[in-house]
């Protein structure tokens, strides 16, 4: 199901819709509203009383979104959320994404698709944002069925 969001208002709205169902979800969303998504999010994670996650994904080398298969254990930059979502939901949000290396990418996709990373599986009462620029169509070939779309009009 893909969502348009005209307004801040509305994306305040469907987030906070979101994050208040306590079920886990994965979301792809299209902006180029940097700074207000992460506004909202944060926001809508503060409002449920969830903690907040934010991972800015050009900053995680290109081996390092696991580890290796050998160690089989949480990369480092995941540790606090799954820590945080053993007590109280949580939100991660992942930006960035058009402009991190290809391994990267694909890392990520297989996590979101997955809920899943190095055998861990995501807990049940997080939700998993992934911020994409318009341009970036992932969605369509992904098994995500949320997608939500929001762009600023010139």
């Amino acid at each position: 199901m893909s969502v348009i969001l005209k307004t801040r208002e509305e994306a305040q709205a469907y987030f906070d819709g979101l994050v208040e169902k306590k079920e886990h979800e994965s979301i792809v969303l299209y902006h180029n509203q940097r700074k207000a998504v992460l506004e909202i999010l944060s926001q809508s994670a503060k409002k449920a009383g969830e903690k907040f996650f934010e991972k800015d994904l050009t900053t995680i080398e290109a081996e390092k979104v696991g580890t290796s298969v050998f160690e089989n254990k949480l990369p480092n930059w995941l540790t606090g959320f799954f820590e945080a979502s053993k007590e109280q939901g949580c939100l991660l949000y992942m930006r960035e994404f058009h402009f991190a290396s290809d391994k990267v990418k694909n890392d990520v996709l297989n996590m979101i698709i997955n809920r899943s990373v190095e055998g861990s599986v995501f807990p049940k009462n997080t939700t998993v944002v992934l911020g994409v620029l318009d341009v970036d169509d992932i969605s369509a070939s992904m098994n995500i069925q949320n997608s939500a779309v929001f762009l600023k009009q010139m």
